[in-house]
C-alpha cells in the first residue's frame, strides 16, 4: 500500500509498505537539476551531489561511508535534468541509522575551499570520461539537438568553463535557494510504515528554508541567462563527430507526446512492438535479418512535461547509409501496414511484466513513487498502471503511429571515424 501525506515542516513523505522483505530502501529527492540552472553555471546541481558527500556538520566524508557500511547499507546519489535523488538501502533495523546520514548530508554541508577545488577535477574526469564513449556523445548530441534552446538540451555534468565559475559562495547561494523543504520528497519502501517514516521525519531538515511556492513541473522559472524555450521542435537536425573509434554510433529521434498524456499507454505500446525488445520489428531487421548491428532499439525517455523517441544502432563506418534505410523502411512500414493483434499482446505483455518485475524491488519502488511525486504531484499506483496498457486498444496505437512518423522531423547525430557527406547521406537515406 502507497502512503502520501504532507508533514508539518512542508516535507511530501510517501511510503509504500512492503511486509515480506527485511530492507528499507530510502530517498531524498530534491527537484533540481540541469533544467533548472543558469547556463553560467551549468553543471551546479551535479556539482553539488558530489559535495554533499564531502561531509557535512556531523559526519565527514569517511564517517559517512563508514556509518553506512556499519549498517550493512549502500549509499549513493544521481543527479538528472530535473531531480537529484540521495539514497540508501539498509536493514529494516539500522534504516534510521543511515536516514540520520543523508539527512545531516543535505541539510549541513560543510562546501569546503579545499574539497570543492579537489572535487572540480574529479568531475572534470567524469566529463573526460564521458567524452570517451562514443554512444554517451552520440546521445548527449542527440539531446541537444531535439530540445535546442530548451532547458533540457542542458549538461548534467557541466563543462570546463563552467565548473571554474562555481565558487563556494555560488553553491552556498544554490544550495540555500533550491535544498529547500518545497523541493523535497522523501520516498520509502521496504518494512517501514508511515508512521514510523512521519515520526522520524518529522523533526528534519529544520534549518533549511521553506521555499516559495512554485507549480510541480515548472522547470521555466530559472535565473538570469537561461535559455528560452525551443522555437521548431520539429526542424531537421543532423550533427556528425569524428572520433579515432571502429563502430559508428547512430542515435535519431524527435520530440513525442508526455507521460501525462493519455495517449502515452499507447505509444509505450508502439514503441515496444517497434524497438524495445528482440522481438521488436527494428532488432529483428537490422540485427537478426541484416546483420548489422550487435545493439540496435528504440525507447522512450520522459520528463515532467516534455518526452522524446530515440533509436539507437551501433554499426560499421560503412553501413550507416544501409543501416539509416532499414530504420527508415521499418518507420515507413510502421506507418503504412496495420498492427497485428499477436504483436500488440507481445508488446502489453512485455510492458506489464517489467512494471511487475521491477515493482518487486523496494529500491525501484522507492525511486519511481519519489520521481513521480516530485515531477507529477501524484505516485502511479500499480493498479492504474496496469490498466492503462491493459485498456489500448488497437485503434489506440494506430492513432498515436504519426508519433513516430515522418523522418523527415528526426534529429540525428552520428559518431564515427570519418567524415560523413552530409548531402550525400541525406539524398541516399532520407525521403525528400
Amino acid at each position: 500500500m502507497i502512503q502520501i501525506k504532507t508533514l508539518e515542516n512542508g516535507i511530501r513523505l510517501v511510503v509504500e509498505e512492503i511486509p515480506s522483505v527485511r530492507s528499507v530502501s530510502l530517498g531524498i529527492f530534491v527537484k533540481t537539476g540541469s533544467a533548472e540552472e543558469d547556463p553560467k553555471y551549468e553543471g551546479i546541481s551535479h556539482f553539488i551531489e558530489h559535495m554533499l558527500f564531502k561531509g557535512s556538520e556531523n559526519f565527514s566524508a569517511k564517517e559517512i561511508v563508514r556509518t553506512i557500511d556499519r549498517t550493512g547499507g549502500e549509499i549513493n546519489a544521481y543527479t538528472g535534468k530535473e531531480a537529484t535523488c540521495y539514497y540508501v538501502r539498509s536493514l529494516d533495523e539500522t534504516w534510521k541509522t543511515a536516514a540520520d546520514v543523508l539527512c545531516d548530508m543535505i541539510s549541513h554541508p560543510l562546501f569546503q575551499k579545499e574539497d570543492l577545488d579537489r572535487e572540480r577535477q574529479v568531475i572534470l574526469e567524469e566529463i573526460r570520461m564521458d567524452e570517451d564513449s562514443p554512444e554517451d556523445v552520440a546521445h548527449e548530441h542527440f539531446m541537444e539537438m531535439v530540445f535546442e534552446n530548451s532547458p533540457y538540451a542542458s549538461s548534467i555534468t557541466g563543462s570546463a568553463s563552467s565548473l571554474r565559475r562555481i565558487t563556494s559562495p555560488v553553491i552556498r547561494r544554490y544550495h540555500a535557494s533550491h535544498y529547500t523543504k518545497n523541493r523535497i520528497v522523501v520516498s520509502c519502501a521496504g518494512k517501514i510504515t508511515m508512521e514510523e517514516a512521519e515520526a522520524f521525519f518529522s523533526g528534519k531538515f529544520a534549518d533549511l528554508s521553506a521555499g516559495e511556492s512554485r507549480a510541480e513541473g515548472d522547470v521555466s522559472e530559472k535565473t538570469s541567462g537561461a535559455r528560452s524555450s525551443v522555437t521548431d521542435p520539429a526542424k531537421q537536425r543532423i550533427r556528425q563527430t569524428e572520433r579515432d573509434i571502429r563502430q559508428a554510433q547512430l542515435c535519431l529521434g524527435k520530440r513525442v507526446i508526455p507521460l501525462t498524456d493519455p495517449r502515452s499507454y499507447a505509444l509505450q505500446i508502439v514503441n515496444g512492438l517497434f524497438g524495445a525488445s528482440d522481438s521488436s520489428r527494428l532488432f529483428q531487421e537490422i540485427r537478426e535479418e541484416q546483420g548489422l548491428a550487435y545493439a540496435a532499439y528504440s525507447e522512450l525517455g520522459f520528463f515532467s512535461s516534455e518526452a522524446y523517441f530515440e533509436i539507437y544502432a551501433g554499426v560499421r563506418p560503412d553501413h550507416l547509409i544501409q543501416t539509416f534505410s532499414a530504420i527508415q523502411n521499418e518507420i515507413r512500414r510502421l506507418q503504412e501496414e496495420p498492427i497485428l493483434d499477436e504483436e500488440l499482446e507481445t508488446a502489453r505483455m512485455e510492458l506489464k511484466a517489467d512494471y511487475v518485475f521491477s515493482g518487486e524491488s523496494p529500491n525501484a519502488r522507492m525511486n519511481a513513487n519519489g520521481k513521480n511525486l516530485l515531477l507529477y504531484g501524484k505516485v502511479f499506483q500499480p493498479e492504474e498502471v496496469l490498466h492503462g496498457f491493459e485498456r489500448v486498444t488497437k485503434e489506440d496505437a494506430e492513432s498515436v503511429k504519426e508519433q513516430i512518423g515522418d523522418l523527415s522531423q528526426y534529429s540525428l547525430s552520428i559518431v564515427s571515424d570519418r567524415r560523413i557527406d552530409r548531402r550525400k547521406f541525406i539524398e541516399n537515406a532520407f525521403d525528400q
